[in-house]
């Protein structure tokens, strides 16, 4: 029975996806012999599971999703079978290697004494030069706001790179499929009062081989980032009868 996992959520990544996943397995497998690596390929249409399926590492597994559901749906579907399987711990990244694989080390060890681990871009110790410029402004902008919205002491909200006791997660309402689950999930752990912290991260930058990421900043995509804040916002000015209507349009998935 596996106790902690490193869950990696893969969607069209043919062209590097084999170099990223060796050197993971290869650099989890010395800090941990009995940690699994779970990816979950969201319905790739380019060779990625297949590619996946030829590496033979005994710590590696991968599953297919029957089609492309989106990241919160992948994440969700790996989280699930994890806990099927007996894991306690996990940790979310992204298979492009702008996580670096020892901070994911550093997020299992302090799920020891927390329920909930966010990697911060926003902490001492913590670096996201290499990220464009845009992404930087739209990342503290966004942050900045949704901590007002949230009242929250966690600085980097919209982090993907993430850990989580894996009964806690489960005990969560479905999210979204999108990547805007992310937040989701911090709504989640506010209004259950989940045992929440974090850790300095350095956010690195996807190499020019790979493709472009599917992160978009559309005016719906933003709304959707921010929506859970201003529902955690407005149904704390309400009583709890009135705040679940603000919930039931959280929960309607997309």
């Amino acid at each position: 029975m596996v106790n902690r996992i490193v869950l990696i959520p893969v969607f069209n990544e043919a062209k590097t996806i084999k170099s990223s996943i060796e050197f993971l397995c290869n650099f989890f497998n010395k800090f941990d012999s009995e940690l699994e690596i779970y990816c979950i390929d969201d319905g790739s249409h380019d060779g990625s599971f297949e590619i996946m399926q030829e590496l033979h590492f005994s710590n590696l597994k991968v599953f297919k999703m029957p089609k492309n559901v989106g990241y919160g749906g992948a994440v969700r579907h790996g989280l699930q079978l994890a806990g099927a399987n007996g894991a306690q711990k996990a940790v979310i990244m992204d298979s492009d290697l702008t996580n670096p694989p020892a901070e994911a080390i550093k997020i299992l060890d302090a799920l020891h004494d927390f329920d909930f681990v966010k990697a911060s871009r926003f902490l001492f110790g913590s670096d996201m030069t290499a990220v464009p410029l845009k992404r930087r402004i739209y990342s503290i902008a966004g942050n900045t706001i949704l901590r007002i919205l949230f009242k929250s002491e966690i600085k980097d909200i919209t982090n993907g790179f993430r850990g989580w006791r894996v009964k806690e997660y489960l005990k969560l309402p479905p999210t979204s499929n999108g990547f805007y689950s992310i937040v989701e999930e911090f709504y989640w752990s506010k209004k259950f009062s989940i045992k929440t912290s974090e850790v300095p991260s350095i956010l690195g930058t996807r190499e020019m081989n790979q493709r472009n990421t599917s992160a978009s900043y559309s005016l719906r995509t933003i709304w959707n980032y921010f929506r859970p804040g201003f529902i955690f916002f407005v149904s704390n000015l309400f009583s709890d009868r009135f705040a679940l209507r603000f919930e039931k349009n959280l929960l309607k998935n997309e």
